[in-house]
C-alpha cells in the first residue's frame, strides 16, 4: 500500500516513468489533496498528471454522509 497522497506522488513523478503497474489511487480529501479547503493549481495538475497516464484517482472520506 502507498501512504504518499497522490499530490506528493505525481510531484515526483514525470510522464516519463512507467505507471503501468499502478491502476488506482485512492486518497483522503481534507488535509491531504487540500490545502485551507482547496485544490491548489499543482494538486490539479497532478491530478492531470494520473489521467494522462491512466491512473485512476478516488477521492475518498471518513466523514459520514449525514
Amino acid at each position: 500500500m502507498i501512504s504518499q497522497s497522490p499530490f506528493y506522488m505525481s510531484s515526483h513523478i514525470s510522464h516519463s516513468h512507467d505507471l503501468s503497474n499502478i491502476c488506482l489511487v485512492a486518497t483522503d480529501m481534507d488535509g491531504t489533496l487540500t490545502t485551507y479547503g482547496k485544490f491548489t493549481s499543482s494538486l490539479l495538475q497532478a491530478l492531470d498528471n494520473f489521467a494522462a497516464s491512466g491512473v485512476q484517482v478516488l477521492i475518498v472520506t471518513g466523514r459520514s454522509a449525514g
